[in-house]
């Protein structure tokens, strides 16, 4: 199978990567596809980043990885591929640990030690990434990003389009909102409308501990 990973960041790097673990003899990473004029030509872990996908085609002869942070511009390329006739591929790490009767749907990339427990379904085009974990009987909305180390308990529905931060943690039972945003470190206690933003303050200097700094 030959493969163009979509994006040139460092999100795509660790896309690439993932395809790389996976071991797979019949992958063959052709490149990157980003339409940034100042990445044209260079090299990217080995691999040359190419044009963007509207005038890549290779339509038909290559597939397509997701390798784009941002929901919103992810969301668009995802739907571009799509019209352009490119098949979008679903990425997992062989290090990721998928349950029984879960469904993961195309486009979508899981990354090294995610977890998704039982019965849960993921849409389209989401992101589970480094060592995230969703359990049993959840619903992940198409477009959605997880990012490192954010905990989802059972039973929980996340709508599209919404960025869970780094080490957030939503609550059994909770419904999240489609295009809300979950800061990093928050932890969601009761249902969020959509649309909303839900942070908590930044770590707050206290004190210089004594002989802390070694000169």
């Amino acid at each position: 199978m030959r493969v163009v990973i979509v994006g040139a960041g460092g999100h795509a790097k660790v896309v690439c990567d993932a395809l790389l673990a996976s071991g797979a003899a019949e992958t063959d990473i052709v490149g990157f596809a980003d339409d940034n004029p100042e990445l044209a030509g260079r090299m990217v872990l080995g691999f040359p980043v190419l044009t963007g996908i509207d005038s890549l085609g290779l339509a038909g002869s290559v597939s397509l990885a997701m390798g784009v942070g941002d929901n919103a511009a992810r969301r668009h390329l995802f739907d571009s591929a799509r019209v352009l006739g490119y098949t979008v591929m679903t990425v997992v790490h062989p290090q990721a640990v998928i349950g029984r009767g879960c469904r993961v749907g195309s486009g979508t990339v899981v990354l090294a030690n995610v977890v998704v427990n039982a019965d849960t379904t993921v849409g389209d085009n989401v992101i589970l990434n480094t060592a995230c974990s969703v359990d049993h009987d959840c619903f992940v909305g198409a477009h959605c990003h997880l990012a490192p180390g954010a905990t989802v308990a059972g039973g929980v529905r996340i709508g599209e389009e919404t960025l869970l931060g780094i080490g957030s943690t939503v609550m059994p039972g909770l419904s999240i909102g489609a295009g809300c945003v979950v800061g990093a470190g928050a932890v969601r206690l009761t249902h969020l409308k959509a649309g909303c933003v839900a942070v908590v303050f930044p770590a707050r200097f206290i004190k210089q501990r004594p002989g802390g700094i070694r000169g």
